[in-house]
């Protein structure tokens, strides 16, 4: 991006063609979707039209940086091989704040569900919006229903994880942990825990770890994955 951000605004972003650039990704991560996003952005360096690699740069970094389940207040750090060298909790703040001005106006109109929450979880660790964080929760759910895999777990179970740690923070009162539940509880009932490695274990720690009553795992403890040690 420019030393002095380009005035974009919410159709510039629309218009912007993004969702063809996600198209191209053979994995809906969001890592995909920065090696792409960037790349694109170099390549229109020499145009004419300013606004696209603006655009594309700006989605690049923000999908450049690295999910991490360590912390719920600081979540992000960036790829080792990310555009910009700088501490990991420093990382999110060299977003400018014309852009994330305009991220808020557009991500309740973002398609795709992994950038979405992306946008939306940056959002909610700078600013602290409520708003981004129940659009994170319910756009890393959406996202971990399109990463779901029985062997290649990890990525379904990051944003999961993500989307109890948001829960978890806004408290019991906001009900948006009760929405992770319930999809824990869809997972744990869609295998049974016949799921070959480690996905329906780690959903079982995360419902264990909501402290639920103990009718709500009951269902759960002759799960053959309890057993293992």
């Amino acid at each position: 991006m420019t030393a002095n951000p380009i005035q974009i605004v919410e159709d510039d972003f629309y218009n912007s063609g993004y969702m063809d650039i996600i198209g191209s990704c053979d994995e809906k991560e969001c890592y995909k979707f920065a090696t792409k996003f960037l790349q694109r952005a170099r390549e229109l360096e020499s145009d004419s039209d300013l606004i696209k690699p603006e655009i594309y740069t700006l989605i690049g970094r923000l999908a450049s940086l690295t999910l991490r389940s360590e912390s719920a207040l600081h979540p992000f750090s960036p790829i080792p091989s990310g555009p910009i060298d700088t501490k990991p909790q420093e990382f999110i703040q060299i977003f400018d704040r014309e852009h994330l001005n305009l991220l808020k106006k557009v991500v309740s109109n973002i398609k795709d569900f992994e950038l979405q929450a992306r946008v939306a979880d940056v959002l909610w660790v700078i600013d602290r919006d409520y708003k981004m964080a129940e659009i994170a929760i319910n756009a890393y759910l959406e996202s971990a229903k399109i990463l779901e895999h029985p062997e290649k777990w990890t990525s379904c179970e990051k944003r999961i994880h993500r989307a109890f740690q948001l829960g978890n923070l806004l408290g019991t009162k906001s009900g948006q942990i009760n929405k992770v539940i319930v999809h824990i509880e869809y997972v744990l009932d869609k295998y049974n825990g016949d799921d070959p490695l480690f996905l329906s274990q780690r959903m079982m720690s995360l419902l264990l770890e909501a402290k639920q009553l103990i009718k709500s795992v009951a269902k759960y403890f002759s799960m053959p994955f309890l057993h293992c040690r």
